[in-house]
């Protein structure tokens, strides 16, 4: 990835990425540290582990969260190709799923009760069904 080849490029000198053990610790690039086989990790690598999962079980539960939302992020049915507008297009999409999950969070979306069908008769006077109400 360009942005661990040439982090000078994407980083400030304080910003930082945390990533798995795959990926060689740097200035920019923060793993978790990796327990040798039969060996017992060092207490401070354990405690830093731990703190380190924290923050990327919620980025994993994120992730499930907009997968669910969103089935096709599960399998892209796109290409991508040496033409950079094919990245584009993907992360575009991606942008616009982040910004409808979020959005749908912000409008309590997921509350089922609010969201009944309609019935035949209109109900734009109803402010039980206004969600200015609930700021």
């Amino acid at each position: 990835m360009d942005q661990c080849m040439e982090t000078e490029k994407y980083f400030l000198p304080t910003e930082y990425i945390l990533c798995d053990t795959a990926f060689t610790p740097s200035t920019h690039l923060i793993p978790s540290y990796k327990a040798a086989n039969g060996f017992v990790q060092h207490k401070d690598e354990e405690l830093f582990n731990d703190a380190l999962s924290r923050p990327r079980v919620i980025s994993e539960h994120t992730n499930g969260m907009l997968k669910s939302r969103f089935p096709w992020i599960r399998k892209i049915h796109m290409i991508l190709t040496d033409d950079k507008k094919s990245l584009k297009r993907i992360l575009k999409y991606m942008d616009a799923c982040m910004i409808l999950h979020n959005m749908l969070i912000i409008h309590n979306a997921d509350d089922a009760d609010k969201w009944e069908t309609q019935s035949q008769e209109s109900r734009h006077d109803d402010v039980t069904r206004c969600p200015e109400k609930d700021l």
